[in-house]
């Protein structure tokens, strides 16, 4: 196991803290700490995972963040997550199921130019480690097409990625 772990590790990037927007990072915070966004990966980040980008959705933030909250809620490797109902904000740390690695989670809805129109920002970082082998951005785009799901269940449009990232 240790072996295929260290061949996959160079198929994937050495960085270990994706986001949907690396020009604005949404800040991330441990232990009461800003953990800072490290610049050079936005470069490495947009060539290796052009999909992690952030998404809009043709529903009202409040009921966008309410979409989210229940899909998190089904997530089981995700715990203390918390809700800023006032900034349309989730935060939370996912656990690893073999070694128990925690990686801390921020998303935030914001309203675009009409009450039914909102966006979503995320970033995912991982605790240990310089690479983490693209669990990260999987954990962003699987969580976006969750809400992609719910969405179209309860018969809302399908979004759209943000051109102007």
């Amino acid at each position: 196991m240790l072996m295929t772990s260290l061949m996959l590790t160079g198929c994937y990037p050495p960085i270990n803290d994706i986001t949907t927007d690396p020009f604005d990072p949404l800040p991330l915070y441990r232990h009461g700490q800003q953990v800072p966004y490290p610049e050079r990966f936005g470069d490495i980040q947009r060539k290796k995972y052009p999909l992690v980008r952030p998404r809009i959705f043709q529903v009202s933030p409040t009921e966008l963040l309410e979409v989210i909250i229940t899909v998190v809620k089904d997530e089981t490797s995700w715990c203390d997550v918390r809700v800023d109902v006032d900034n349309l904000q989730l935060t939370a740390v996912a656990v690893s199921r073999l070694f128990r690695f925690r990686d801390d989670i921020v998303l935030q809805v914001r309203s675009l130019d009409g009450e039914n129109e909102a966006i979503v920002h995320m970033r995912s970082r991982s605790r240990i480690g310089k690479s983490d082998l693209g669990v990260n951005a999987r954990r962003i785009t699987s969580l976006f097409r969750e809400i992609e799901k719910r969405l179209q269940q309860n018969n809302r449009l399908v979004p759209q990625e943000d051109e102007r990232s």
